[in-house]
């Protein structure tokens, strides 16, 4: 499974801010890297959230409902 990493997060962002206007910069680092690795949690060597659009929908939830950026 492909996983977005930090890094990659944070120059999405930046894109998007740039493309589409708005405040740049990070408000809680350490809640942006927990949102983004909580889809990637095992348990017992298998993955909690199987299904990639259920693992979607849990990451931009996460996203949009703390304020991170």
């Amino acid at each position: 499974m492909f996983y977005l990493e930090l890094d990659e997060v944070v120059r999405l962002h930046a894109a998007i801010i740039s493309a589409s206007g708005g405040l740049s910069g990070i408000r809680e680092i350490g809640g942006l890297e927990s949102a983004i690795s909580q889809p990637q949690m095992e348990m017992f060597g298998a993955e909690l959230i199987q299904l990639f659009l259920k693992r979607l929908g849990f990451w931009a939830f996460q996203l949009s409902s703390i304020t991170l950026f």
